[in-house]
């Protein structure tokens, strides 16, 4: 990875996504409840978006704590419609490393 000039960071696309652990987890869910923020947030993942029955979440390490994120709605008898995790890509870890500098 190049910034100003100098090579700052080098590794595969895989090693250098890897820096940054967190992601997005999209999910669209019904039914609605006004407790879903406080549910979620017991998880530990932090709501970036919610409208209605689409939430977007930040967690580090998503493929790990679906189930953290998940179970608690299910035990509210709360249904994913749809989900999807969104991992870094090399110009988030690019933005990452610059705003270090």
């Amino acid at each position: 990875m190049n910034f100003m000039g100098k090579i700052i960071k080098t590794g595969t696309p895989k090693e250098l996504t890897r820096l940054i652990p967190d992601q997005l987890v999209t999910l669209d869910i019904y039914p609605t409840r006004k407790n879903i923020a406080k549910i979620i947030q017991k998880s530990g993942a932090q709501i970036i978006e919610m409208r209605g029955t689409h939430i977007v979440l930040q967690t580090p390490h998503a493929d790990r704590k679906l189930h953290d994120i998940l179970q608690p709605l299910f035990q509210q008898g709360i249904k994913v419609k749809d989900l999807a995790i969104d991992k870094p890509s090399l110009e988030d870890v690019f933005l990452h490393i610059a705003r270090k500098k």
